[in-house]
């Protein structure tokens, strides 16, 4: 056993954090402490002055500084990239200030079926790196525009570079995938001291806390990692564990890990001590700085350093790591009402062809495909909004569903310039179906720029898109709408890479009722042509139904467990509408996919396939025995 007079360092190297996938109260938070009966690392007496570097301005280079750094993070965790227990595979990670991206490669080395991506305000990553990484230079206190959620987001040594922590995490909480779990790696200023020979005169001491100080003036407070946990159940996630370790100031401890442990430490602080210092505290006080001349800075830094090589003082810095699951509550809720819906039987109904095609030859249909009903035939309900089931809003779970990457996407914006001249193209090749040759090279000079992105390759051609654009009456209706509406923001329009196994034949329009989201009904979504298992015997098409069905179950519940709940107001809004949802059955490989989200109700655009939302509207509320119609056409 250790002197307990003698100062503590943090758990013995046998010691592993616990696993975070230990159940807790939601918002609850467990720290290690040091384990009864364990060998406390004590100071080791027999040490000379330790002969360091000196800092960054004449030592290593800053980058070379944060791979040492790495190092020493590696060191800390027993070699661990991360020590989160990743129970599957991550299939996207990302690394949230990544630095010199190499813990991004190194974790992409390790998992070559996962995609990281690495984002930072500094360009210093390496250009040559594994296929499946990307680094992107933003800054994470942006808005986050992922196209796709993740299932493991890692951040390290992040304090003191962002201002609003609790939005990081509800920016994380949001683009984090049910299960998925988030890991914090940081250091704790002031720094400490368990037996006192960090006294509050030394250099270093000083230097620490004005360090604290001065950041925290700024809104970076140092030890932003203390208020973590609470940030992290406010933001909805669960099963927070912390485990803290401690960085010696240099070689004092007995123990041979933590005396390794100090060493790389001295360096990576003696190195960063003069760029880590001189803006803060030459900056004049007004300006959050603490108006230190340059000579006065360099005299607190020499017994800085000295202080750092002295090993009669025991001190060290506290480094928090948090391992934190995405939150069960959304999850789980969803889960139960998925088991509720699962559990209504299902009722295949087959539709007379013959019926479909009198309807077809009124010309206006009024059997089936109802949409856009008047205030007269639903007086009860308003007109839906439609901006709940906006394909921005739910690109990354259509993303996530079809398994395409966010590099695959391709982004085209016009402004209402470009939009009023495809248009104004359309009034002729909508009729044609081939490009109005008067307008085609204006389109080229003032619509083509907008499909130039550097460094990445189109999805689909200015030509293939501008075709598309001008010769289709939906295409035409939303450019023409989002005229109407004057905003000032560009027309977005997302292209997503060819499948030629997805045809309209093979898709099916889910409808979802109002408050529960519980699906009520589906149909075929090419209503006006015979369904493509028709000939099939009566067993054989009720097991491609249900199993269509129970695809289109799990969508709903990735719906369910995307929203945000009551305090988003569209996601709110969508769930008290009801929504419904486009899937495509890919029958050879037994898959169901999202294709899109729509509104949902009598006064809807949406279309109700082989329904008609009036005539069949108990039916497509959920009101009644509780079976799910799927109707098809024979």
């Amino acid at each position: 056993m250790g002197d307990p007079a003698q100062p503590a360092i943090g758990p013995a190297a046998t010691t592993s954090p616990k696993s975070p996938r230990s159940p807790k109260s939601p918002g609850s938070s467990v720290e290690t402490n040091q384990p009864a009966g364990e060998t406390l690392l004590v100071a080791d007496d027999n040490l000379e002055e330790f002969d360091g570097d000196g800092d960054s301005a004449y030592g290593v280079a800053e980058n070379e500084r944060l791979d040492v750094q790495h190092d020493l993070f590696l060191l800390t965790f027993d070699g661990r990239l991360h020590v989160a227990n990743l129970d599957t595979e991550p299939h996207r990670v990302l690394d949230a200030g990544c630095g010199t991206g190499i813990w991004s490669i190194e974790f992409a080395d390790k998992h070559p079926e996962s995609h990281v991506t690495g984002i930072d305000l500094s360009p210093i990553q390496p250009s040559f790196v594994p296929p499946n990484v990307t680094f992107f230079v933003d800054d994470l206190e942006d808005d986050w525009n992922f196209s796709s959620n993740f299932d493991f987001i890692f951040a390290r040594f992040c304090t003191g570079s962002i201002v609003d922590w609790p939005r990081f995490f509800k920016q994380s909480f949001s683009f984090l995938n049910p299960g998925g779990v988030i890991e914090l790696q940081d250091i704790i200023y002031p720094m400490c001291s368990d037996d006192g020979t960090l006294t509050q005169d030394t250099p270093l001491k000083r230097w620490s806390d004005m360090l604290n100080d001065a950041f925290a003036g700024m809104g970076r407070g140092m030890d932003s990692a203390k208020a973590y946990p609470k940030q992290l159940a406010e933001a909805g996630f669960v099963d927070i564990e912390v485990v803290r370790e401690k960085w010696p100031t240099n070689h004092w401890p007995k123990d041979k890990k933590y005396k390794q442990i100090g060493i790389w430490n001295t360096e990576n602080i003696l190195n960063a001590l003069g760029a880590l210092s001189l803006a803060i505290f030459t900056r004049p006080k007004e300006e959050s700085g603490l108006g230190w001349s340059v000579a006065e800075l360099e005299v607190l830094l020499a017994g800085v350093r000295k202080d750092m090589r002295d090993t009669r003082i025991h001190g060290y810095w506290q480094i928090s790591l948090h391992l934190i699951i995405w939150t069960r509550d959304n999850y789980t809720a969803a889960a139960e009402s998925n088991c509720r819906c699962a559990s209504a039987t299902m009722r295949l109904k087959k539709i007379d062809f013959r019926d479909v095609q009198a309807d077809l030859d009124l010309g206006v249909p009024v059997k089936f495909n109802s949409s856009f009903h008047t205030a007269d035939e639903a007086p009860d309900l308003p007109i839906p909004s439609e901006l709940p089931s906006s394909f921005r809003r739910w690109l990354p779970l259509i993303l996530r569903s079809r398994n395409i990457e966010e590099r695959d996407l391709q982004i085209v914006r016009f402004t209402p310039a470009m939009t009023r001249l495809l248009v104004d193209a359309s009034s002729a090749s909508i009729h044609t179906r081939v490009l109005n040759k008067a307008l085609a090279e204006d389109l080229e000079e003032e619509v083509g720029p907008a499909f130039e992105v550097p460094g990445r390759a189109a999805v689909h051609s200015y030509e293939d898109i501008v075709l598309q654009l001008t010769t289709s009456s939906r295409a035409r209706i939303t450019m023409t709408n989002y005229l109407r509406k004057r905003l000032d923001e560009p027309l977005e329009l997302y292209f997503l890479p060819f499948d030629e196994r997805m045809k309209t034949e093979m898709e099916y329009r889910v409808f979802c009722a109002p408050e529960t989201l519980d699906i009520c009904a589906i149909s075929q979504y090419q209503w006006h042509k015979p369904w493509r298992f028709g000939k099939k015997t009566d067993r054989e098409m009720e097991i491609i139904a249900e199993r269509i069905l129970a695809g289109a179950r799990e969508i709903r519940l990735q719906i369910l467990s995307d929203l945000r709940g009551p305090s988003d107001e569209l996601d709110d809004m969508l769930r008290r509408q009801g929504v419904t949802f486009d899937v495509w059955y890919d029958d050879a490989r037994d898959k169901v996919e999202l294709v899109e989200l729509n509104t949902f109700g009598v006064r809807s655009a949406c279309g109700a396939c082989l329904f008609h939302w009036v005539k069949d509207r108990d039916v497509m509320y959920g009101v009644g025995d509780g079976e799910v119609e799927f109707r098809v056409v024979i």
